[in-house]
């Protein structure tokens, strides 16, 4: 749009704002037999005047910017093609030579930061970005006490934590994902109330959703983990987890344990970014949706996390992560997130040793994965009927789509019967 053009629509707003201001005046002062004078004479009359003028002005203000969004400076996630979207740093054109960024924090960012860290080292090659993965509450910890320059975390700050100089960037959104291995017999969605009791304890048996008379083993996130602090407040409403027998707690966060631990009676949560491509599990639809759907109701927000005053050189990172061509990056992590290879320098031995696992993972159980399906699942899968596989079970079309990448690489053919 031509700028003056613009600057014509902005004065017409101004114009417009104030014109509201002067009718509620004009209205108050008409249906409440208003005084001036009276007003004048009154201190406590005129703070509450005051007062009535400051809500109108914030709900007037607040109205514009809602319709009016890429007119504010404040910096929206980019998980779409939304690249308008204002940051509230600048692009580094380039960083000082030996520049060094040290970073630690949330697992489920772990794609994300390895991604980032590629492209900024490779565009700066005189940079050198430090990562690590030790959980998100391990991250902020670190960064209160002068030990990194940037955290990476999957919850927002408390206000404790805001009031100690921290500053959270949303840099993307991930939906949490509730994933059973695929040799569980579950082949249907879940209501959002059958996964509160589930991870309450009220329901510990698969037989009670319609399954197999079969204890559900639920697999839980460590305390200091952001995933779980949020899927407590989205899921269970900042209620308790439950503690029966058939709860397990991991002493590490580790998407690859989770994986591992599943079995064919476990249940968990993790990013969705982290298991769209893994094999050896199966997202389990809620009230019908998929975290694929944009309604989906367990959406998280992760952040990159700085004490002020901020450095240049986190400066020149976050203005890279936030630009057009970081986003692109976060996304391509995101959508790509098993064909990442983590870098496995001395100070990352948790990343290494989940790397490992996921090749152990996969040599030893998808080997056995066609013969432990049922012939039934294994014609239809086969056949070129997929709606009627997913109609018959419940199943989404992620979980369809991941049974045919594992058959095509296998050599099996899935467009034929």
């Amino acid at each position: 749009m031509p700028k003056k053009k613009k600057k014509s629509i902005s004065c017409l707003s101004l114009i417009l704002i104030y014109t509201i201001l002067g009718y509620a005046l004009w209205w108050l002062i008409n249906q409440t037999n208003f005084n001036i004078n009276k007003l004048i004479s009154n201190n406590q009359s005129i703070d509450e005047f005051g007062k009535i003028i400051q809500s109108i002005i914030a709900f007037v203000t607040q109205d514009y910017i809602d319709k009016n969004p890429k007119n504010t400076p404040i910096y929206e996630p980019k998980n779409s093609n939304n690249t308008q979207s204002k940051t509230l740093f600048d692009f580094p054109q380039s960083v000082a030579k030996g520049t060094t960024i040290t970073l630690n924090g949330s697992t489920s960012m772990a794609h994300i930061n390895q991604a980032l860290k590629i492209s900024f080292e490779k565009t700066f090659s005189e940079s050198l970005i430090a990562i690590n993965a030790q959980g998100s509450d391990i991250g902020i910890q670190d960064i209160l006490k002068g030990k990194i320059d940037l955290a990476a975390s999957s919850r927002p700050l408390t206000s404790s934590e805001k009031q100690q100089g921290l500053i959270a960037i949303p840099v993307t959104q991930d939906s949490i994902a509730i994933i059973v291995g695929n040799t569980n017999p579950l082949r249907r969605g879940l209501t959002q109330q059958q996964l509160i009791d589930i991870f309450q304890g009220k329901i510990d048996n698969w037989s009670t959703l319609g399954g197999e008379n079969r204890t559900i083993k639920v697999i839980n996130r460590p305390a200091i983990s952001g995933t779980r602090q949020v899927f407590q407040k989205l899921v269970l409403n900042n209620s308790s987890f439950g503690n029966k027998p058939n709860f397990i707690t991991l002493d590490r966060d580790s998407t690859t344990l989770i994986l591992q631990a599943l079995g064919n009676n476990g249940i968990s949560y993790a990013n969705y970014s982290q298991i769209a491509n893994q094999l050896t599990v199966l997202t389990v639809p809620i009230n019908g949706l998929t975290p694929e759907a944009k309604i989906y109701p367990y959406q998280q927000t992760l952040y990159y996390i700085y004490k002020q005053p901020i450095n240049p050189a986190v400066k020149a990172f976050l203005g890279y992560t936030t630009s057009e061509q970081g986003q692109k990056i976060i996304k391509n992590a995101q959508l790509n997130h098993n064909q990442i290879k983590i870098s496995q320098s001395s100070n990352q031995q948790s990343l290494k040793q989940d790397q490992q696992s996921i090749k152990v993972d996969r040599n030893s159980k998808l080997s056995n994965q066609v013969n432990q399906l049922t012939p039934w699942e294994k014609k239809v899968i086969r056949g070129i009927y997929l709606s009627r596989y997913q109609i018959t079970n419940n199943a989404s079309e992620q979980t369809i789509r991941q049974r045919v990448r594992y058959y095509k690489s296998r050599g099996i053919n899935t467009i034929k019967n």
